[in-house]
């Protein structure tokens, strides 16, 4: 009865040319599973997808991680979709060359979050650009500027920061271990550099990194 609401409401945010995709672990009663579906239990999923404008979210269970069901939602999507850079999420870029991956910096942040007990200095360099970058953004929602002047702000002012940061990080990187902490968030974020970028450099749109998380 409910299931034809559900399938609009996905495909009202599946127009939108904007959207956010993740999941995370979802506990299930083992009463309501078969002996076979128990087997996957502590791998259950709620995906959740969502659009900025209009503020929509539309939720899929899943018994496991199985990327089937992101590959589904956006098969035929012509369009930016941000993510954490799960390597399940890679299907949709491989199968729809129109879906344009954009990174997310929340999760780029937490990673540098976590390195700073082992490595401060590095850790805050990177966050210490991060909050310049989060209040441009929050002075360009509070002057509720055009998408057009968004983009112009974003070029101007954000996408030097961004270019200096990825020299720094790349310095940083050289001259740290790899399977250090902070060498893991180096790896992470310079991995998905163009990704990242996407959101505060190309996008005009008012993103809300990390909104969904």
């Amino acid at each position: 009865m409910l299931q034809p609401l559900y399938e609009q409401h996905c495909q009202n945010i599946i127009s939108r040319d904007y959207v956010f995709l993740d999941d995370t672990r979802f506990k299930v009663q083992e009463q309501y599973l078969s002996v076979e579906q128990r087997q996957d239990l502590g791998s259950s999923r709620m995906w959740v997808y969502g659009s900025i404008e209009p503020h929509q979210v539309a939720y899929q269970f899943t018994l496991n991680r199985s990327n089937a069901g992101c590959r589904d939602f956006f098969s035929g999507y012509e369009g930016y979709v941000q993510g954490d850079a799960y390597s399940g999420h890679d299907v949709i870029f491989r199968e729809n060359t129109h879906a344009l991956e954009v990174g997310c910096m929340a999760h780029m942040r937490r990673k540098f979050y976590e390195s700073l007990d082992s490595a401060p200095k590095q850790a805050e360099a990177v966050m210490v650009v991060l909050r310049r970058l989060w209040k441009l953004e929050e002075i360009a929602d509070k002057q509720g500027i055009s998408v057009s002047e968004r983009h112009a702000m974003r070029q101007a002012q954000s996408k030097p920061l961004v270019m200096a940061l990825w020299a720094e990080m790349q310095t940083m990187k050289n001259n740290c271990l790899p399977a250090s902490m902070i060498g893991r968030a180096l790896t992470y974020a310079l991995n998905q550099r163009e990704a990242l970028q996407l959101s505060l450099i190309h996008i005009s749109e008012p993103t809300r990194l990390g909104m969904i998380s």
